[in-house]
């Protein structure tokens, strides 16, 4: 995990379970910081609404527990078994 910061911007990269993630955060006036990108696996993450944070270090780490949370549901999707054919049967 890497973490670089400009005055107004804080950046998280990780990798969790093979999967790279990034978390940026940037601060727009004193007391209001947004998520500015989540990615993972290299894809963008769509977020609902515009949450806003009171400093960059809340962004980022609220950022990283989403992406985490994402990496979890993609695993979810990628070990669940396929269901069968109604045409076949098991006897």
């Amino acid at each position: 995990m890497s973490t670089t910061s400009p005055e107004d911007l804080l950046t998280m990269e990780g990798t969790l379970h093979g999967i790279a993630y990034a978390v940026v955060a940037r601060q727009l006036e004193r007391q209001r910081v947004v998520l500015d990108t989540l990615q993972v696996g290299g894809q963008s993450v769509p977020l609902l609404g515009s949450p806003t944070f009171g400093s960059l270090q809340a962004a980022v780490d609220i950022g990283s527990k989403l992406a985490e949370q994402y990496i979890g549901e993609l695993l979810k999707k990628q070990t669940r078994p396929r269901s069968t054919s109604p045409n076949h049967v098991q006897g």
